[in-house]
């Protein structure tokens, strides 16, 4: 993610007095606002690699539920039966366990990206069932690596 993010605001210029330090730049937005950071700020690129490779491993196919249990190296019955069981044999399933993270932070980190543009989700029209419940999901997003996502698992 180093790379794709905007660039942070300079650190302060070093009085001309030796003995003074200059303030650190920013390390995040919170920081940045002055609102101080809530954990030590750190490099999540492992886990953003992780990710991508888990979307791209479901193709475009399904959606954020979806992915994260790709990621997370959940082994349901819900995702064996989807992509023909493909999906636990692919590589990239459970590339996030290492990581130690909770499902709720997954799936913040998966916000993010798609708002920096490594991923990006696109509406899915669902074919109408006859006889399905006036009030059954007519579409689901689909999550998918975006150009931007693609670039950064291309440089390794």
């Amino acid at each position: 993610l180093g790379d794709t993010l905007p660039p942070r605001a300079a650190a302060p210029e070093a009085p001309s007095s030796p003995s003074a330090r200059p303030e650190p730049a920013p390390c995040c937005d919170n920081c940045s606002r002055g609102q101080g950071c809530l954990e030590r700020c750190h490099d999540v690129a492992s886990e953003a690699r992780a990710l991508l490779l888990a979307a791209e491993a479901c193709g475009g196919r399904f959606g954020l539920p979806t992915v994260l249990e790709v990621c997370r190296g959940a082994r349901t019955a819900k995702l064996a039966s989807k992509a023909g069981g493909r999906l636990l044999l692919c590589s990239a399933f459970g590339a996030g366990v290492r990581c130690g993270r909770s499902a709720v932070w997954w799936r913040v980190l998966a916000e993010a990206m798609v708002e920096e543009g490594l991923l990006a989700e696109e509406l899915v029209a669902l074919p109408a069932a006859p006889g399905a419940h006036p009030f059954a999901p007519r579409s689901y997003h689909a999550l998918r690596v975006a150009s931007a996502g693609r670039a950064l698992l291309a440089k390794g």
